[in-house]
């Protein structure tokens, strides 16, 4: 496991050497920041699955509210592994990877603290993952938390001469297409990931360079160049709140999706593309830096969110890290 990690507080339950070490044993893992409340949903909704056995991980970004001690109390079957430093998503993402690993796990599935599982999920996620040799991940049907009936991603792409991303069925309600299952071109919702372990050594783990948005996106990038498939089984639902880290208020947002985006088409884009992306450029940060997130901040190149965006650019195009340090998530 790369990066100090503080304290790793196994359950009084936890087996090393599970039975189901066969090629079944799953591991669920949760990354939390500052999210106890919605941490806790999650973890109910877990607990809740039909399938068994699984292990259950919360990998805390060094959060400030006592989420560790209060999940540590509040479910003393879960491991919580709590880190010294907020390694973003992807830093707590390749924790559970990793953990997942060592234990010898077949899979392991990867949630957004905000999110929700429905009770037949993990069932359907380990059915499909465990029986297809050439699958690197496969993810659910991202459902909208607050109206359950609204879709919020069938799989994503995007587009190389502008980093921006589309979700499939986006806002729609669900329909009898939404619970097939079937490949996905571009990248799986990074809210919820099951990963196939076997794969991750070839594939490598989550490029921590992002911190968070396209991270998701470089992994299926990666994993499909080398030959491997993504699934989307919309049997499992998983509902997603989004946003309760990162508010759209928030110049830390901005920055970041700036900065990822960049590095992102710089690693995938093609010439064409590439050279597309820079006449656009000029023009798209104009447009950025005169539109208020939220409608509720001065727009314009001098206000938080104009500098934001100007310095995520900035670090992006250098493929550096001169301004991330007024950017932290602490």
């Amino acid at each position: 496991m790369t990066g100090r990690v503080e304290r790793v507080r196994l359950p009084s339950n936890y087996d090393r050497n599970p039975v189901a070490g066969e090629g079944e044993y799953l591991y669920v893992a949760i990354v939390n920041y500052n999210g106890l409340l919605d941490t806790i949903q999650c973890l109910r909704s877990v607990a809740g699955s039909k399938y068994r056995p699984f292990h259950t991980l919360v990998v805390d970004n060094a959060s400030r509210d006592n989420s560790a001690n209060e999940i540590e109390r509040l479910f003393p079957e879960v491991e919580v592994v709590e880190l010294s430093r907020n390694r973003g998503y992807t830093g707590g993402c390749n924790v559970a990877i990793e953990a997942a690993l060592s234990h010898g796990a077949a899979c392991c599935l990867v949630l957004n603290n905000d999110t929700e599982l429905h009770e037949d999920a993990l069932g359907y996620l380990a059915e499909t993952a465990m029986n297809q040799d050439d699958v690197a991940a496969v993810g659910p049907r991202i459902m909208d938390l607050t109206n359950r009936r609204i879709i919020r991603s069938l799989g994503g792409e995007i587009d190389m001469s502008t980093g921006k991303t589309t979700h499939e069925g986006w806002g729609k309600l669900e329909h009898g297409d939404s619970n097939s299952i079937r490949d996905i071109r571009g990248f799986l919702d990074g809210s919820a990931i099951m990963f196939v372990l076997r794969h991750i050594r070839s594939i490598g783990l989550f490029d921590e360079r992002y911190f968070m948005y396209h991270d998701e996106s470089d992994w299926c990038y990666r994993a499909r160049a080398l030959g491997y498939r993504l699934l989307l089984d919309g049997r499992a639902t998983v509902w997603h709140k989004a946003r309760a880290t990162a508010k759209l208020t928030d110049r830390r947002v901005h920055y970041l999706t700036q900065r990822s985006r960049i590095l992102f088409l710089s690693k995938f884009a093609s010439r064409r593309n590439w050279l597309e992306f820079w006449i656009r450029l000029p023009l798209e940060t104009v447009q950025a830096l005169w539109t208020p997130p939220g409608g509720n901040l001065q727009p314009g190149p001098q206000s938080s969110h104009g500098q934001a965006i100007i310095h995520g650019l900035i670090d992006g195009l250098c493929k550096g890290d001169r301004f991330r340090e007024r950017y932290r998530f602490e």
